[in-house]
This record gives structure tokens, sequence and C-alpha cells, in this order.
């Protein structure tokens, strides 16, 4: 399933988001970068700025794509399951423009 996520799911998708960038992409960012990117994570302005959509194994979040409010701009998309990411990150894409969302 794929949904809006709530306010309270935040929490969730920001950790989903550290982990994989942790691991999948930190390798290629400078130490300077990667604190960047973490620092943005507990930014409240920027984060106040972004609606979440997120993908659902039953009730595990394991996809996530952040829209920034004016819906010009996907700021970040994760997937925890790095076989699966390309089709689950694609399926939200799909739905978010379906439903106009961007």
């Amino acid at each position: 399933m794929i949904r809006k996520l709530s306010a309270e799911e935040r929490a969730t998708a920001l950790d989903l988001a550290w982990r994989v960038f942790s691991e999948y992409e930190s390798p290629d960012y400078s130490k300077e970068g990667t604190l960047e990117f973490k620092k943005c994570l507990h930014d409240e302005k920027y984060l106040a700025g972004i609606e979440y959509y997120g993908a659902f194994d039953r009730e595990r979040l394991i996809g996530l794509v952040g829209i920034r409010s004016d819906r010009k701009h996907i700021s970040c998309q994760f997937c925890c399951l790095a076989s699966l990411r390309t089709i689950i990150l694609c399926s939200i894409s799909c739905k978010i423009k379906r439903f106009r969302i961007i």
C-alpha cells in the first residue's frame, strides 16, 4: 500500500532515510556531505516544507518519497529493500502522478 504519511509517522520515515543513506549513499559522500544530510533530517523548518508518502509491506514502512509542499520537486526517495528499490520508488512516483500530487 502507498499513502501519505501522518505527522506521527515522520520520525519513522526519517529514520528509514538515514539508515538507507548511511548504508548506500554515504560512502560516496564526503564527511561534510554526510553531516549536512544528517543536519537536514533534524531541521524542523526544512522538514515542515515536505509532504511524505510511504510504501508499506503490511504495517512496515519500506519506502519513502518526500515532496516539497509546492509539489514541484521530489526532495528525497529512499527504500530499505535494495533489490526492490526501483520497483517501490517507481510505484510511489506513479501513484503520486496518478493522483496529481505533483
